[in-house]
C-alpha cells in the first residue's frame, strides 16, 4: 500500500511539473526582435545567441516533458520502479532524488563508467542482469 501511495504521490508531482513545464514553454521568445538597418553587428549577434539560448532551453524542456510522460506511462503499466536495464528494483530513495530515472544506481554507475571510459554516449549500457 505504501508503495502504491508513492507512486500516486509521485504521478501527481510529474503531472505538476509537466504542466509547469509546458506553460513555461510560452516564455521563450523564438523570434529575433525587430532589427533597425542601423543595427550593428554586436546587437545582431546578441540577438542571435538570445535566440539560440531559447532554443536549447526549449528543447531541454521538451526532453523533461517527454521524461514526465514516459513515468507516467510506466507506472499506468506497473514497471515504474523497475530498472529498464537489469529488470531489479530502482531504489525509493534513488526515485524520490530522481523520479523519471529509468535505472537503478548500480546500472547507471556502470553507463557513467562505461561512457567515460569509452568516450560513448549515454547508450552504452553494460549492466546486464
Amino acid at each position: 500500500m505504501k508503495k502504491l501511495t508513492n507512486e500516486i504521490h509521485t504521478r501527481n508531482e510529474l503531472v505538476e511539473i509537466f504542466f509547469g513545464l509546458t506553460r513555461k514553454a510560452g516564455d521563450y521568445p523564438l523570434q529575433g526582435h525587430v532589427v533597425d538597418r542601423m543595427a550593428d553587428t554586436f546587437d545582431l549577434a546578441s540577438a542571435d545567441q538570445d535566440r539560440e539560448m531559447n532554443i536549447k532551453l526549449l528543447e531541454r524542456e521538451q526532453e523533461r516533458c517527454q521524461e514526465i510522460l514516459d513515468v507516467l506511462h510506466r507506472i499506468n503499466v506497473g514497471t515504474y520502479a523497475i530498472c529498464e536495464e537489469c529488470g531489479g528494483e530502482i531504489g525509493l530513495e534513488r526515485l524520490k532524488a530522481h523520479p523519471t530515472t529509468m535505472l537503478c544506481i548500480e546500472c547507471k554507475k556502470a553507463e557513467e563508467d562505461a561512457r567515460r571510459y569509452h568516450g560513448g554516449s549515454e547508450d552504452d549500457r553494460t549492466c546486464r542482469p
